[in-house]
């Protein structure tokens, strides 16, 4: 069963909080939902994004890759945080 964004309580610890119902309604009818396993990329650095995500449940990392190779944690992201 898919969560409705207007409906979700994780909302109240983000930044959509400061939409109205009407537009919480627009987001989630935009909105599609991702299962991610653990280690598996959202997306790569430098690729284009069309939206934003927003933690279910879980953490997600945020890293790059710095000049010498090695990956950089950049966030942390926990469950109600966007990114």
């Amino acid at each position: 069963m898919e969560s409705r964004c207007e409906n979700c309580i994780i909302r109240q610890f983000n930044s959509l909080r400061a939409l109205s119902k009407e537009e919480l309604i627009k987001v989630s009818n935009a909105k599609t939902s991702k299962k991610v396993k653990k280690g598996d990329a959202l997306f790569l650095e430098g690729q284009k994004l069309d939206g934003v995500y927003c933690v279910r449940n879980g953490v997600s990392k945020l890293s790059k890759l710095s000049s010498n190779g090695k990956e950089q944690i950049v966030k942390l992201t926990n469950i109600g945080e966007i990114m």
